[in-house]
């Protein structure tokens, strides 16, 4: 009889252990999507911290298939204005979605800016050829943020605002 207890409570340990699991498992499933790059996903638990550049729309990261130059620009770009900058959002798509991505396809592209502040700049659609995306984009973010600091000048990049600002050119 002592034998049968001692399996029951094992089996009772065993079963409460497997339940705890489960629901770590369900709670990791919900809370992350492995799917979307920059926000969460796998990343997150392997220690990468989320990208600042979020690629949106038609064309995500991986189709525009930036090489590491490029990829080492813009994160290097990212990193010099980190105090600023707190979210870019690219949304890309091919003007002729019939051609194959090549290095002069045209890409139509505009930029959401989030700043530290709370500010959010965001640019009207261009267009360049994915040889000169990617210093398209630079060139236009950098002209961006002068502007946004331009607009407050001494103001700490960390302060609260509301301002939401369209740039038309």
């Amino acid at each position: 009889m002592a034998y049968d207890q001692r399996k029951v409570g094992r089996d009772t340990v065993r079963n409460i252990v497997l339940v705890l699991l489960a629901l770590a498992m369900l709670a990791i499933f919900f809370s992350s999507d492995p799917f979307k790059r920059g926000s969460g996903g796998l990343g997150s638990f392997f220690g990468r911290s989320p990208s600042k550049m979020v690629y949106t729309g038609a064309l995500s990261e991986g189709e525009l298939k930036l090489d590491r130059a490029e990829n080492a620009r813009i994160k290097a770009f990212v990193k010099d204005n980190d105090a600023v900058l707190k979210r870019v959002q690219v949304k890309a798509s091919k003007q002729d979605s019939y051609k194959d991505l090549g290095p002069d396809s045209q890409i139509l592209f505009e930029m959401e800016i989030e700043t530290a502040g709370g500010a959010v700049v965001k640019t009207p659609v261009l267009r360049a050829s994915r040889k000169d995306l990617v210093e398209r984009m630079l060139r236009k973010l950098e002209k961006d943020l002068s502007t946004y600091r331009d607009l407050r000048p001494g103001q700490d990049p960390g302060v609260r605002t509301k301002d939401r600002l369209m740039n038309v050119m």
